[in-house]
């Protein structure tokens, strides 16, 4: 794989953590103004349950294709560091190929779940946001970590083809 399809997948995640910071900001804002205006003015706004909900999600899922690119996912690294070279080898292959084969199926099963909503015209109770829109962030999320996955599956075989 080359530096410049490196550069586009890091370009990808960047814009990816961007739109997560910007659902952490709407989201702490939103729930900041509610809870003022619940408490102090009795007043609450209806919808911004709703929306601090939909930033959450979008900001849970967005950023995964970065913790994938730099491998800072939960592991077993006890067991991990009393393995060989070998072995070692083989885990990253496995975790890398059932990594991608999980984000496969979420991009598979869920591009159609946002076509559906599409065509339905669903719409949230309090906002009206198409529900399409609710939906995407996740399988768009784990579309760059198959792509990641790709992209560390051919690392990976480059690697050990200079070995």
């Amino acid at each position: 794989m080359t530096t410049r399809q490196s550069s586009t997948i890091d370009k990808i995640i960047s814009a990816l953590n961007i739109l997560s910071v910007f659902f952490l900001v709407v989201s702490v804002a939103v729930t900041f103004m509610n809870v003022l205006l619940r408490y102090v003015f009795k007043s609450p706004l209806h919808w911004a349950d709703e929306l601090a909900t939909l930033s959450l999600v979008a900001m849970v899922f967005l950023p995964i294709a970065v913790i994938e690119k730099t491998g800072d996912h939960l592991r077993l690294t006890i067991l991990f560091q009393i393995f060989g070279e070998r072995m070692k080898t083989l885990c990253d292959y496995l975790r890398i190929l059932g990594t991608l084969a999980i984000s496969l199926y979420f991009v598979v099963t869920g591009f159609p779940v946002i076509y559906q909503n599409y065509l339905l015209a669903n719409k949230t109770a309090s906002l009206k946001i198409p529900t399409a829109l609710t939906f995407a962030p996740i399988p768009i999320a784990f579309s760059a970590v198959a792509l990641v996955n790709l992209f560390l599956i051919f690392k990976l075989i480059s690697r050990k083809r200079q070995e």
